[in-house]
């Protein structure tokens, strides 16, 4: 990136911590929190993830929880990016910003709606969202570095002046984790291997 551009906040919450400082400090400490859901696999061994306990997630405002045509993956991802939003705040930012939104990819009833997610992040926390420049990105593991990317174009054009990007994704949902099961990509006593679940948010203004 250019000299004149810079990152004036970081913000994540992970499985291992509900912040930026306390995620770094539990890596460096060889800290991970795999746990056992209540939730059970096709040879009824329960499915193993990396998750941030439930209680810590913020409480859904009443219009997102009630509206039907959203997933639980798609609310726990507004719920996880609500999370992060006390480290962005911070940053004293007034004007509205364009967020870019790295999403997961997927088919069917894996796949997130990215037209209508933005909208309700913006609804659920206070980060001024300028919903006309934003843009969900919906590449898979590959999405907060196009996210990444994508603000720095903005920046280099002068389009904007500050941009928040990064990128969410949960496999804390039955529908994601019995669509992998089937496939047998999840790790388990029985099918090594493999990979273990997790979630988190992530992002940079």
């Amino acid at each position: 990136m250019g000299a004149n551009i810079v990152i004036t906040a970081i913000a994540m919450a992970t499985p291992i911590g509900l912040g930026t400082a306390q995620t770094c400090a539990s890596v460096r400490a060889g800290i991970a929190r795999f746990e056992e859901l209540s939730w059970r696999n096709k040879k009824y061994e329960p499915f193993i993830m990396a998750a941030i306990p439930d209680n810590c997630l913020p409480k859904l405002v009443q219009e997102i929880d009630d509206e039907i045509s959203l997933t639980w993956r798609e609310k726990r991802m507004i719920q996880l990016v609500a999370l992060t939003q006390a480290e962005l705040s911070g940053a004293g930012i007034k004007q509205k910003i364009p967020f870019l939104f790295g999403l997961p990819q997927g088919s069917g009833m894996n796949q997130v709606d990215s037209n209508k997610i933005l909208k309700y992040i913006a609804m659920q926390t206070d980060l001024n969202i300028d919903l006309d420049q934003s843009a969900a990105i919906a590449k898979g593991r590959a999405s907060g570095l196009i996210a990444a990317h994508a603000a720095y174009r903005l920046l280099e054009s002068g389009q904007a002046d500050i941009v928040l990007a990064g990128g969410c994704d949960t496999y804390k949902d039955l529908d994601v984790l019995g669509f992998l099961n089937a496939e047998s990509r999840l790790k388990s006593e029985t099918n090594l291997d493999s990979f273990t679940p997790g979630e988190g948010a992530g992002f940079l203004l």
